[in-house]
Protein backbone atom coordinates (compact mmCIF):
# COMPACT_ATOMS: atom_id res chain seq x y z
CA UNK A 1 0.00 0.00 0.00
CA UNK A 2 2.60 2.40 0.13
CA UNK A 3 5.08 2.37 -3.31
CA UNK A 4 8.48 2.08 -2.54
CA UNK A 5 8.52 0.46 0.62
CA UNK A 6 9.88 -2.72 1.88
CA UNK A 7 8.12 -4.00 4.30
CA UNK A 8 9.62 -5.95 6.94
CA UNK A 9 9.39 -9.87 6.94
CA UNK A 10 8.46 -10.40 10.69
CA UNK A 11 5.88 -12.76 11.78
CA UNK A 12 4.49 -14.37 14.85
CA UNK A 13 2.23 -16.80 16.02
CA UNK A 14 -1.05 -15.89 18.42
CA UNK A 15 -3.21 -18.82 19.94
CA UNK A 16 -6.89 -16.83 20.73
CA UNK A 17 -9.83 -18.77 22.79
CA UNK A 18 -12.51 -17.95 24.85
CA UNK A 19 -15.84 -19.75 26.19
CA UNK A 20 -19.43 -19.56 25.30
CA UNK A 21 -19.93 -16.83 27.97
CA UNK A 22 -17.80 -14.09 26.78
CA UNK A 23 -14.65 -14.83 29.14
CA UNK A 24 -11.28 -14.27 26.97
CA UNK A 25 -8.20 -16.19 27.64
CA UNK A 26 -5.00 -14.22 27.42
CA UNK A 27 -3.16 -14.84 24.12
CA UNK A 28 -0.21 -16.43 23.71
CA UNK A 29 2.18 -15.68 21.63
CA UNK A 30 5.25 -17.17 19.76
CA UNK A 31 7.99 -14.87 18.78
CA UNK A 32 11.36 -15.73 17.00
CA UNK A 33 13.69 -14.42 19.83
CA UNK A 34 13.62 -15.02 23.30
CA UNK A 35 14.78 -11.45 24.45
CA UNK A 36 14.28 -8.69 21.92
CA UNK A 37 15.93 -5.83 21.93
CA UNK A 38 12.60 -4.32 22.03
CA UNK A 39 11.99 -6.10 25.65
CA UNK A 40 15.01 -5.89 27.07
CA UNK A 41 14.55 -4.51 30.86
CA UNK A 42 10.73 -5.56 30.28
CA UNK A 43 9.11 -8.04 32.70
CA UNK A 44 7.40 -10.51 30.74
CA UNK A 45 5.18 -11.60 32.88
CA UNK A 46 3.46 -7.75 32.74
CA UNK A 47 2.83 -7.97 28.92
CA UNK A 48 -0.91 -8.42 27.68
CA UNK A 49 0.76 -12.12 26.41
CA UNK A 50 2.05 -15.37 27.63
CA UNK A 51 5.35 -15.15 25.79
CA UNK A 52 6.88 -17.59 24.12
CA UNK A 53 10.10 -18.15 21.37
CA UNK A 54 10.64 -20.62 18.80
CA UNK A 55 13.43 -19.98 15.96
CA UNK A 56 10.71 -19.78 13.04
CA UNK A 57 7.74 -18.31 15.50
CA UNK A 58 5.81 -21.59 14.98
CA UNK A 59 3.75 -23.11 17.48
CA UNK A 60 5.52 -26.20 18.78
CA UNK A 61 3.69 -29.52 20.71
CA UNK A 62 6.60 -28.59 23.12
CA UNK A 63 5.34 -24.79 23.78
CA UNK A 64 1.69 -26.15 23.57
CA UNK A 65 2.11 -28.30 26.11
CA UNK A 66 3.74 -25.79 28.14
CA UNK A 67 1.25 -23.31 27.72
CA UNK A 68 -1.34 -26.08 28.54
CA UNK A 69 -0.02 -26.79 32.48
CA UNK A 70 1.69 -23.63 32.99
CA UNK A 71 -0.92 -21.10 31.68
CA UNK A 72 -4.25 -22.25 30.37
CA UNK A 73 -4.74 -24.62 33.51
CA UNK A 74 -4.10 -22.20 35.87
CA UNK A 75 -6.66 -19.51 34.47
CA UNK A 76 -9.34 -21.44 33.72
CA UNK A 77 -8.88 -22.69 37.74
CA UNK A 78 -9.44 -18.92 38.88
CA UNK A 79 -12.18 -18.47 36.58
CA UNK A 80 -13.69 -21.25 38.15
CA UNK A 81 -13.23 -20.63 41.12
CA UNK A 82 -14.43 -16.77 40.60
CA UNK A 83 -17.55 -17.90 38.95
CA UNK A 84 -18.35 -20.69 41.55
CA UNK A 85 -18.63 -23.43 39.08
CA UNK A 86 -16.74 -26.79 39.22
CA UNK A 87 -13.96 -26.86 37.53
CA UNK A 88 -14.50 -29.41 34.76
CA UNK A 89 -13.39 -28.04 31.05
CA UNK A 90 -14.09 -29.40 27.67
CA UNK A 91 -11.43 -27.76 25.12
CA UNK A 92 -12.12 -27.86 21.64
CA UNK A 93 -9.24 -27.67 19.26
CA UNK A 94 -8.54 -27.91 15.53
CA UNK A 95 -5.95 -30.67 14.23
CA UNK A 96 -3.19 -28.15 13.93
CA UNK A 97 0.30 -30.22 13.75
CA UNK A 98 1.43 -28.16 17.38
CA UNK A 99 -1.38 -29.54 19.01
CA UNK A 100 -0.22 -32.80 20.67
CA UNK A 101 -3.08 -35.71 20.99
CA UNK A 102 -2.05 -36.63 23.68
CA UNK A 103 -2.71 -33.54 25.26
CA UNK A 104 -5.99 -34.68 26.88
CA UNK A 105 -4.38 -37.02 29.29
CA UNK A 106 -2.89 -34.11 31.38
CA UNK A 107 -5.37 -32.75 33.33
CA UNK A 108 -8.59 -35.16 34.51
CA UNK A 109 -10.99 -32.50 34.72
CA UNK A 110 -9.94 -31.22 31.06
CA UNK A 111 -11.44 -33.34 28.20
CA UNK A 112 -10.15 -32.46 25.01
CA UNK A 113 -12.01 -32.60 21.39
CA UNK A 114 -10.36 -32.10 18.19
CA UNK A 115 -12.57 -31.11 15.43
CA UNK A 116 -13.28 -33.68 12.65
CA UNK A 117 -10.42 -32.42 9.86
CA UNK A 118 -11.77 -29.68 7.00
CA UNK A 119 -14.51 -28.11 9.23
CA UNK A 120 -12.59 -25.50 10.91
CA UNK A 121 -13.99 -23.22 8.77
CA UNK A 122 -17.21 -23.83 9.18
CA UNK A 123 -17.70 -24.81 12.85
CA UNK A 124 -14.34 -23.73 14.59
CA UNK A 125 -15.45 -20.78 17.07
CA UNK A 126 -12.60 -18.70 16.93
CA UNK A 127 -12.88 -18.69 13.08
CA UNK A 128 -16.42 -17.48 13.02
CA UNK A 129 -15.49 -13.52 13.66
CA UNK A 130 -13.36 -13.68 16.52
CA UNK A 131 -10.08 -13.75 14.81
CA UNK A 132 -11.43 -11.53 12.02
CA UNK A 133 -12.88 -8.67 14.71
CA UNK A 134 -9.98 -9.28 16.33
CA UNK A 135 -7.56 -8.75 13.30
CA UNK A 136 -9.73 -5.50 12.21
CA UNK A 137 -9.45 -3.73 15.83
CA UNK A 138 -5.37 -4.51 15.55
CA UNK A 139 -5.14 -3.18 11.66
CA UNK A 140 -7.34 -0.28 13.14
CA UNK A 141 -5.07 0.51 16.47
CA UNK A 142 -2.05 0.40 14.20
CA UNK A 143 -3.43 2.75 11.56
CA UNK A 144 -3.97 5.40 14.28
CA UNK A 145 -0.98 5.01 15.66
CA UNK A 146 0.63 5.75 12.51
CA UNK A 147 -1.79 9.05 11.69
CA UNK A 148 -1.08 10.16 15.49
CA UNK A 149 2.61 9.80 15.35
CA UNK A 150 3.03 11.87 11.57
CA UNK A 151 -0.10 14.33 13.01
CA UNK A 152 2.90 15.27 15.80
CA UNK A 153 5.73 15.92 12.83
CA UNK A 154 7.30 13.25 15.09
CA UNK A 155 8.38 11.24 12.03
CA UNK A 156 7.05 10.46 8.54
CA UNK A 157 5.12 7.44 7.63
CA UNK A 158 8.33 5.37 6.70
CA UNK A 159 9.92 6.16 9.81
CA UNK A 160 6.99 4.73 11.97
CA UNK A 161 6.86 1.75 10.10
CA UNK A 162 10.38 1.11 10.62
CA UNK A 163 10.52 1.82 13.94
CA UNK A 164 6.98 -0.56 14.26
CA UNK A 165 8.63 -3.24 16.84
CA UNK A 166 7.71 -6.68 18.70
CA UNK A 167 6.21 -4.14 22.02
CA UNK A 168 4.62 -2.05 20.01
CA UNK A 169 2.86 -4.94 18.28
CA UNK A 170 2.33 -6.78 21.85
CA UNK A 171 0.66 -4.15 23.17
CA UNK A 172 -1.46 -3.56 19.96
CA UNK A 173 -2.72 -7.09 20.49
CA UNK A 174 -3.07 -6.60 23.73
CA UNK A 175 -5.60 -3.61 23.00
CA UNK A 176 -7.23 -5.69 20.13
CA UNK A 177 -8.30 -8.29 22.08
CA UNK A 178 -9.90 -6.52 24.75
CA UNK A 179 -12.15 -4.75 22.36
CA UNK A 180 -13.56 -7.88 21.11
CA UNK A 181 -16.94 -7.46 22.64
CA UNK A 182 -18.75 -10.31 24.88
CA UNK A 183 -21.36 -10.62 22.87
CA UNK A 184 -18.89 -11.60 20.01
CA UNK A 185 -17.43 -14.53 21.74
CA UNK A 186 -20.66 -15.82 22.62
CA UNK A 187 -21.94 -15.34 19.12
CA UNK A 188 -19.05 -17.08 17.68
CA UNK A 189 -20.45 -20.42 18.89
CA UNK A 190 -23.47 -20.00 16.85
CA UNK A 191 -22.03 -23.48 14.73
CA UNK A 192 -21.33 -25.66 17.40
CA UNK A 193 -23.57 -25.16 20.42
CA UNK A 194 -26.54 -22.66 19.51
CA UNK A 195 -29.07 -23.66 22.69
CA UNK A 196 -26.01 -21.59 24.70
CA UNK A 197 -26.24 -18.35 22.58
CA UNK A 198 -28.21 -15.22 23.08
CA UNK A 199 -29.53 -14.59 19.85
CA UNK A 200 -31.94 -11.77 21.42
CA UNK A 201 -28.01 -9.76 21.76
CA UNK A 202 -26.93 -11.50 18.01
CA UNK A 203 -23.84 -10.53 17.03
CA UNK A 204 -23.50 -9.90 12.68
CA UNK A 205 -19.46 -10.77 11.80
CA UNK A 206 -19.51 -9.24 8.75
CA UNK A 207 -21.78 -5.98 9.84
CA UNK A 208 -18.93 -5.74 13.04
CA UNK A 209 -16.04 -5.84 10.65
CA UNK A 210 -17.37 -3.91 7.92
CA UNK A 211 -17.59 -1.02 10.71
CA UNK A 212 -14.08 -1.51 11.86
CA UNK A 213 -12.62 -1.31 8.08
CA UNK A 214 -14.11 1.88 6.86
CA UNK A 215 -12.21 3.76 9.69
CA UNK A 216 -9.83 2.06 8.66
CA UNK A 217 -10.05 3.44 5.33
CA UNK A 218 -10.99 6.80 6.90
CA UNK A 219 -7.38 6.39 9.14
CA UNK A 220 -5.37 5.02 5.66
CA UNK A 221 -6.50 7.92 3.55
CA UNK A 222 -5.18 10.57 6.15
CA UNK A 223 -2.02 8.99 5.60
CA UNK A 224 -2.26 9.49 2.13
CA UNK A 225 -2.28 6.10 1.37
CA UNK A 226 -5.07 4.88 -1.80
CA UNK A 227 -6.93 2.23 0.52
CA UNK A 228 -10.51 1.07 -0.04
CA UNK A 229 -12.77 -1.51 2.08
CA UNK A 230 -11.67 -4.54 -0.48
CA UNK A 231 -7.93 -3.53 0.16
CA UNK A 232 -8.24 -4.23 3.56
CA UNK A 233 -10.64 -6.84 3.85
CA UNK A 234 -7.72 -9.07 1.41
CA UNK A 235 -5.33 -7.84 4.25
CA UNK A 236 -7.42 -9.09 6.69
CA UNK A 237 -8.40 -12.10 4.94
CA UNK A 238 -4.62 -13.22 4.37
CA UNK A 239 -4.08 -16.61 5.82
CA UNK A 240 -1.04 -18.02 7.35
CA UNK A 241 0.90 -20.30 4.93
CA UNK A 242 3.92 -22.88 5.74
CA UNK A 243 6.93 -20.86 4.35
CA UNK A 244 9.28 -22.35 1.65
CA UNK A 245 12.95 -23.00 2.46
CA UNK A 246 13.85 -19.80 0.37
CA UNK A 247 11.30 -17.81 2.40
CA UNK A 248 13.03 -19.24 5.70
CA UNK A 249 16.68 -18.47 4.30
CA UNK A 250 15.73 -14.91 3.69
CA UNK A 251 13.70 -14.12 7.13
CA UNK A 252 16.69 -15.69 9.40
CA UNK A 253 18.89 -13.28 6.92
CA UNK A 254 16.46 -10.11 7.77
CA UNK A 255 16.38 -10.78 11.40
CA UNK A 256 20.57 -11.36 11.73
CA UNK A 257 20.37 -7.98 9.59
CA UNK A 258 18.20 -6.37 12.13
CA UNK A 259 19.79 -8.27 15.29
CA UNK A 260 23.49 -6.34 14.00
CA UNK A 261 21.27 -3.24 13.74
CA UNK A 262 20.15 -3.37 17.64
CA UNK A 263 23.56 -4.31 18.89
CA UNK A 264 24.67 -0.49 17.38
CA UNK A 265 22.68 1.19 19.99
CA UNK A 266 22.00 0.09 23.20
CA UNK A 267 19.01 0.73 25.09
CA UNK A 268 19.07 3.46 27.99
CA UNK A 269 17.87 1.78 31.44
CA UNK A 270 14.39 2.41 32.37
CA UNK A 271 14.25 3.38 35.74
CA UNK A 272 11.76 6.39 37.84
CA UNK A 273 13.34 9.00 38.90
CA UNK A 274 11.72 11.58 41.47
CA UNK A 275 12.26 14.85 39.52
CA UNK A 276 11.23 12.89 36.22
CA UNK A 277 8.01 11.75 37.71
CA UNK A 278 7.15 14.91 39.72
CA UNK A 279 7.47 16.64 35.79
CA UNK A 280 4.66 14.15 34.30
CA UNK A 281 2.22 14.60 37.55
CA UNK A 282 2.83 18.17 37.03
CA UNK A 283 2.33 17.86 32.75
CA UNK A 284 -1.24 15.85 33.95
CA UNK A 285 -2.54 18.66 36.11
CA UNK A 286 -1.54 21.31 33.35
CA UNK A 287 -3.77 19.13 31.36
CA UNK A 288 -6.36 18.29 33.77
CA UNK A 289 -6.49 22.48 34.22
CA UNK A 290 -6.92 23.22 30.94
CA UNK A 291 -9.78 21.18 30.46
CA UNK A 292 -11.61 22.43 33.22
CA UNK A 293 -11.46 25.91 32.56
CA UNK A 294 -12.70 24.63 28.90
CA UNK A 295 -15.39 21.83 29.90
CA UNK A 296 -18.83 23.42 31.11
CA UNK A 297 -19.92 19.51 32.15
CA UNK A 298 -18.39 19.73 35.66
CA UNK A 299 -19.78 16.19 35.92
CA UNK A 300 -18.40 14.93 33.63
CA UNK A 301 -14.74 16.75 34.11
CA UNK A 302 -15.60 15.03 37.82
CA UNK A 303 -15.57 11.89 35.84
CA UNK A 304 -12.89 12.29 33.92
CA UNK A 305 -10.99 13.41 36.75
CA UNK A 306 -11.72 10.47 39.34
CA UNK A 307 -10.48 8.39 36.11
CA UNK A 308 -7.25 9.94 35.39
CA UNK A 309 -6.45 9.89 39.45
CA UNK A 310 -7.16 6.11 39.07
CA UNK A 311 -4.99 5.58 36.62
CA UNK A 312 -1.77 6.97 37.50
CA UNK A 313 -2.44 6.19 41.36
CA UNK A 314 0.69 3.45 40.63
CA UNK A 315 3.06 5.95 39.75
CA UNK A 316 1.65 8.16 42.93
CA UNK A 317 2.84 5.39 44.88
CA UNK A 318 6.23 4.94 43.47
CA UNK A 319 6.68 8.60 43.34
CA UNK A 320 6.10 8.73 47.16
CA UNK A 321 8.49 6.00 47.63
CA UNK A 322 11.21 6.99 45.88
CA UNK A 323 10.49 10.47 47.62
CA UNK A 324 10.79 8.87 50.91
CA UNK A 325 14.00 7.18 49.64
CA UNK A 326 15.49 10.45 48.53
CA UNK A 327 14.75 12.42 51.80
CA UNK A 328 16.31 9.31 54.13
CA UNK A 329 19.69 10.37 54.09
CA UNK A 330 18.89 14.14 54.57
CA UNK A 331 17.23 13.81 57.37
CA UNK A 332 19.85 11.10 59.21
CA UNK A 333 22.42 13.74 58.47
CA UNK A 334 20.07 16.78 59.97
CA UNK A 335 19.40 15.03 62.97
CA UNK A 336 23.20 13.20 63.21
CA UNK A 337 24.85 14.05 66.74
CA UNK A 338 28.31 15.38 66.39
CA UNK A 339 31.11 13.10 68.41
CA UNK A 340 34.16 15.13 69.87
CA UNK A 341 37.26 14.05 67.44
CA UNK A 342 40.04 12.05 70.13
CA UNK A 343 43.09 13.61 70.53
CA UNK A 344 46.33 12.24 69.71
CA UNK A 345 47.83 9.78 72.35
CA UNK A 346 50.31 11.36 74.55
CA UNK A 347 53.93 10.78 73.78
CA UNK A 348 55.61 7.84 75.25
CA UNK A 349 58.47 10.27 77.02
CA UNK A 350 56.84 12.70 79.34
CA UNK A 351 57.04 17.13 78.48
CA UNK A 352 55.98 19.27 81.25
CA UNK A 353 53.75 21.85 79.64
CA UNK A 354 53.44 24.93 81.06
CA UNK A 355 50.50 25.89 83.18
CA UNK A 356 48.36 28.29 81.83
CA UNK A 357 47.14 31.52 83.76
CA UNK A 358 44.02 32.70 83.14
CA UNK A 359 43.01 36.48 83.80
CA UNK A 360 40.06 36.91 86.06
CA UNK A 361 37.70 38.36 83.83
CA UNK A 362 33.70 39.65 84.78
CA UNK A 363 30.76 37.63 82.73
CA UNK A 364 29.37 41.16 81.40
CA UNK A 365 33.14 41.24 79.58
CA UNK A 366 32.98 37.64 78.03
CA UNK A 367 32.04 37.86 74.01
CA UNK A 368 29.55 35.36 72.74
CA UNK A 369 28.19 36.22 69.24
CA UNK A 370 24.89 34.89 69.39
CA UNK A 371 23.14 35.22 66.41
CA UNK A 372 19.51 36.66 66.76
CA UNK A 373 16.82 35.69 65.52
CA UNK A 374 13.36 36.65 64.30
CA UNK A 375 10.28 34.83 65.46
CA UNK A 376 9.37 33.30 61.88
CA UNK A 377 12.82 31.84 62.04
CA UNK A 378 12.73 30.51 65.52
CA UNK A 379 9.61 28.89 64.74
CA UNK A 380 11.13 27.43 61.64
CA UNK A 381 14.15 26.09 63.63
CA UNK A 382 11.46 24.13 65.98
CA UNK A 383 9.75 22.65 62.97
CA UNK A 384 12.73 21.48 61.83
CA UNK A 385 13.19 19.18 64.99
CA UNK A 386 10.21 18.30 66.12
CA UNK A 387 7.85 17.78 62.77
CA UNK A 388 10.05 15.65 60.24
CA UNK A 389 7.90 15.92 57.57
CA UNK A 390 8.30 19.46 57.30
CA UNK A 391 11.78 18.51 55.29
CA UNK A 392 9.42 16.57 52.71
CA UNK A 393 9.07 18.60 49.41
CA UNK A 394 5.87 20.35 48.71
CA UNK A 395 6.14 19.34 44.96
CA UNK A 396 3.71 16.35 45.16
CA UNK A 397 0.19 16.90 43.22
CA UNK A 398 -3.14 16.19 44.62
CA UNK A 399 -4.10 12.58 42.86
Amino acid sequence: MMPGFKAYKDRLTLLLGGNVAGYKLKPLMVYHSENPRALKRIDKHTLPVHYCHNKNAWMTAMLFEDWFVRCFIPEVKDYCRENKIPFKILLILDNAPGHPQNIGDINENVKVVFLPPNTISLIQPMDQGAVATFKAYYLRNTFAQAVQATDNEEKDLRTFWKEFNVLNSIMNIGKAWKEVKKECMNGVWKNLLQVYVNSFKGFNKDKEVVEINKKIVTLGRSLDLETDEEDIQDLLDVQDVELMAEDLIALAEERKRADEEEEIEEEPERKFTTKALAEVFASFEHGLKLLSEMDGNMERFAKVKRAHQDAVACYQVIYEERKKRTMQPTMEHFFKRTTPVALPSASPTPTRTPTPTFEPRSPSSLNFETPELTEEEILSEEERVDDPEALSSSSSSDF
